[in-house]
């Protein structure tokens, strides 16, 4: 919006009416035609008068002692006019500029121009905002035709800091900004013509296009015209469970992929290497939906010899059994062979249950979740919050197997997979599997199909035992017909206190953090690492006070905070127990827990151990267990617990 040379225009026309020497501020004698109105007692223009000057305008209004000072109405030859605060002879304080092509501003002026807060309107649209010197300066909301504007920060009349563009056909820009170019971290939504984002880019920009380390998203709507309203901003943007998605990461230069990038495809390969003016170029890695992986040499998106003359990975996921397969497993090559036919014989059940708990959002997320994990998360892969919302549905997590033990079979699993990378002499790939291991520590990052296949087959030999389940892939097969099978899933959120609590514990979790660091510290934990475990027997010794104090036995604390079987089902026992063939067996085990669970407390004392969301639903527990149960009550309590139990 061109508004500096009428601005200007008129602060000209005001200077030259300022005085010099003789009386400060006075109207000089010389420019005035006319004057029409009260004088003061050395006969100067004073009270209420109409001035016609030589400058080429009319003023009417308020003088004081010869200066145009108060309220007052000015109008120029050329059509332009003002009205409103003066002092010095230049408008100054709050008015309103009318132009003779129609512009209009309303607001704050300084010596004849836009300055401070005020609105602009103009044929090309309405700017409302700040105004230093007659150029938009500060935060400020811009509109343009069809519903497009802008809103955010300005700097000498250019758009400049952070801000939001919605363009004419409903593209939307939000990020930083430098000279009215598009520049530092911003979002960019482009939905090309249709009502939904198509397109979204999230990453570094430079003089208008992406350049440096970005994300694109790729959305194909399967039911468009069913599908939401996108927000309102694409920092906010989700693609839809009924969409196919395809994810790029990695570098850009000039708004082309170019250097060093993983593409996501819908079906959960990934394609991860060199890429050169927006093409597959130089060394790279291709893992199919199914995770087996091919290295290679790629020249315009094709590759050389290396993947073109590989065999079919087929359909089914690889897993590497040679560190635990058992005693009992009578070599490495059968128990290859067996898991190979189970995976065979369960696989459309096991991409169920992927594919399934991958669309899941509601109540997955923990406490230490990302907030922006479901919009960060990438096609094909499962996030770890979904992974063990599928093991808690299946009652897989109790009894004797812990999230600790979860965590430990999927880490073990990208550990073998680093191994492998190393294999492969690429810093590149061995710094991204580095990277994931690290965010599954903090139980954040994703699994493809075959690591979230080959962490349950780990997971079974911990999971299912019994006279019924001695070699690896009975173990197995018990698991698959057994707690994950479709009809036994239920729902059960992980971590319900957690839950009900969120928004008063989430100011407080780098205190709680520090308190579980503090009382493990003898465990060796390390600051920052949410799979660092505390035994439980520490928890109830350093809480033991609060309960004694209150009468509360240290069975009833274990058996409450602790439930050695979370669930209870009448004929069931927790996984990682020795099934009971009957009643009589089923029997057997409620005697062997002791006639209050006593001797199940005393193992889970003994054995058990918390991670960090484990750690925070235990304190919650505690506290309701003490009878704390108020929202207000709960708070005072926890900060009560952190300050009494600070160093």
């Amino acid at each position: 919006m061109a508004t500096e040379n009428p601005v200007a225009q008129v602060y000209e026309y005001l200077k030259h009416v300022v005085g010099a020497g003789g009386m400060t501020g006075a109207v000089p004698a010389a420019t005035v035609r006319n004057y029409f109105g009260a004088l003061d007692g050395n006969r100067m223009f004073h009270g209420e008068g109409v001035l016609y000057s030589a400058m080429g305008f009319r003023y009417k209004g308020d003088f004081v002692h010869g200066s145009m000072e108060g309220h007052g109405q000015i109008s120029w030859n050329n059509g332009i006019s003002y009205q409103g605060d003066f002092y010095n002879n230049a408008p100054n304080g709050r008015g309103i500029f009318i132009w003779s092509n129609g512009n209009r501003y309303i607001g704050e002026v300084k010596n004849g121009v836009c300055h401070g807060n005020g609105e602009m309107e103009t044929n090309r649209g309405v700017y409302s905002g700040g105004w230093v010197s007659g150029k938009r300066h500060g935060m400020g909301r811009q509109t343009y035709a069809v519903d497009s504007f802008y809103e955010g920060e300005w700097a000498e009349d250019k758009r400049h800091g952070r801000g939001k563009l919605v363009y004419p056909n409903g593209d939307v820009y939000d990020g930083m900004w430098e000279k009215g170019r598009r520049h530092g971290l911003g979002v960019m939504g482009w939905k090309f013509g249709t009502r939904h984002y198509v397109e979204v880019y999230e990453g570094q920009w430079s003089e208008g296009a992406p350049h440096g380390h970005g994300r694109s998203t790729y959305v194909l709507y399967l039911d468009a015209d069913n599908t939401p309203k996108d927000v309102d901003t694409p920092s906010k943007f989700s693609p839809p469970v009924l969409s196919v998605v395809n994810v790029y990461e990695g570098e850009y230069v000039r708004g082309i992929r170019h250097g060093f990038g993983v593409f996501y495809y819908a079906d959960g390969s990934t394609y991860e290497g060199e890429w050169h003016r927006g093409n597959k170029e130089g060394r790279g890695k291709c893992t199919t939906s199914v995770g087996a992986s091919y290295y290679g040499v790629f020249r315009c998106n094709e590759a050389e010899e290396l993947l073109k003359d590989s065999e079919n990975a087929g359909t089914l996921p690889t897993v590497a059994v040679a560190d635990f397969f058992g005693v009992s497993d009578n070599s490495l090559e059968e128990a290859k062979s067996s898991i190979h036919m189970l995976l065979l014989r369960f696989n459309n059940m096991l991409k169920t249950l992927f594919d399934s708990y991958s669309g899941k959002f509601e109540d997955i997320k923990l406490i230490t979740t990302n907030p922006n994990w479901w919009r960060h998360r990438f096609p094909g892969h499962l996030c770890i919050p979904q992974y063990l919302r599928m093991l808690n549905d299946a009652h897989v997590i109790n009894g004797c197997v812990s999230i600790h033990d979860v965590m430990n079979c999927v880490l073990l699993t990208i550990e073998k997979e680093l191994e492998s990378e190393r294999e492969a002499s690429c810093n590149w790939w061995i710094e991204r599997k580095r990277a994931l291991y690290h965010a599954i520590v903090n139980f954040e990052g994703c699994l493809n199909y075959r690591q979230f296949v080959e962490s349950l087959v780990r997971l079974s030999t911990i999971a299912c035992v019994g006279f019924k389940a001695t070699e690896l892939p009975k173990r197995f097969t018990a698991l698959m017909e057994g707690p994950l099978a479709k009809e036994h899933l239920t729902n059960e959120p992980l971590c319900p206190l957690t839950r009900q609590h969120e928004s008063l514990l989430l100011p407080l979790l780098p205190s709680l953090e520090a308190l579980f660091l503090r009382i493990g510290a003898e465990s060796n934990l390390q600051p920052c690492s949410t799979v660092s475990v505390l035994p439980v027997r520490e928890f109830i010794g350093f809480f033991r006070d609060m309960f004694v104090e209150r009468g509360i036995s240290l069975v009833d604390v274990l058996n409450s905070l602790f439930p050695f079987d979370r669930f209870k089902i009448p004929g069931v026992v927790p996984v990682a127990i020795c099934p009971p063939r009957n009643a009589l067996g089923f029997s057997m085990y409620e005697k062997s827990c002791g006639p209050q669970e006593e001797l199940a407390a005393v193992f889970v004392a003994s054995e058990r151990r918390l991670t960090f969301v484990e750690f925070v639903e235990a304190v919650l527990g505690a506290v309701r267990l003490v009878g704390v149960v108020d929202e207000n009550d709960v708070l005072e309590k926890l900060q009560e617990i952190i300050a009494t139990k600070s160093p």
